[in-house]
């Protein structure tokens, strides 16, 4: 069929499109194992408040891919003046033998390097089908912060506790296994 591609930052009611886009998420292996967003009624209200307030401060971008008429493969963005964030992504299992994500990938960088105005392209995700664009992997962190008062301080010593038993068993695992032999 005929294949058309599409990045939009900038037209009026973008945030609209979620609707559509959680659809394509869904018509794949997220749909069938549950994790799609659309399966959960508190994923739909975080990325419905989440694309809304990105499209007020003028960093949401949809970027898709259609075949004929209908979406194969769409991807949530974040946009900064220069960075684009591939924040998540949906294709349809109709169309995955030509690999629609990758196509659509492949379509946006070529399409920004044209402008050289993007510094770089984030993919926010470690998927194994995006090893083959060898993207640098980047280390996280994570940062908590607690409001001042009691439930606060009662919220970071029951967070820091956690921390505490994560490393006890993981240095635990780590321990070698002793083993005796037999009596005797």
């Amino acid at each position: 069929g005929t294949v058309t591609f599409d990045v939009d930052n900038s037209s009026p009611n973008r945030a609209a499109f979620l609707e559509e886009f959680m659809e394509i998420e869904a018509a794949n292996w997220k749909g069938e194992s549950g994790s799609a967003i659309k399966m959960s009624s508190e994923l739909v209200n975080w990325y419905t408040t989440l694309v809304a307030r990105l499209e007020d401060s003028g960093l949401l971008e949809w970027q898709t891919m259609r075949i004929n008429e209908d979406y194969a493969a769409a991807n949530l963005c974040i946009r900064s003046p220069r960075k684009v964030f591939l924040w998540k992504l949906g294709y349809k299992d109709s169309s995955s033998k030509s690999s629609p994500g990758n196509l659509l990938l492949e379509h946006v960088i070529s399409a920004e390097s044209e402008r050289g105005e993007l510094e770089s392209l984030e993919l926010l995700t470690s998927y194994s089908w995006y090893d083959k664009w060898n993207m640098q992997a980047r280390s996280l962190q994570s940062l908590t912060l607690f409001r001042r008062g009691p439930k606060g301080r009662l919220l970071h010593a029951a967070s820091r506790l956690r921390e505490w038993l994560k490393s006890r068993r993981k240095t635990r695992d780590d321990r070698p296994l002793r083993h005796s032999g037999p009596a005797g």
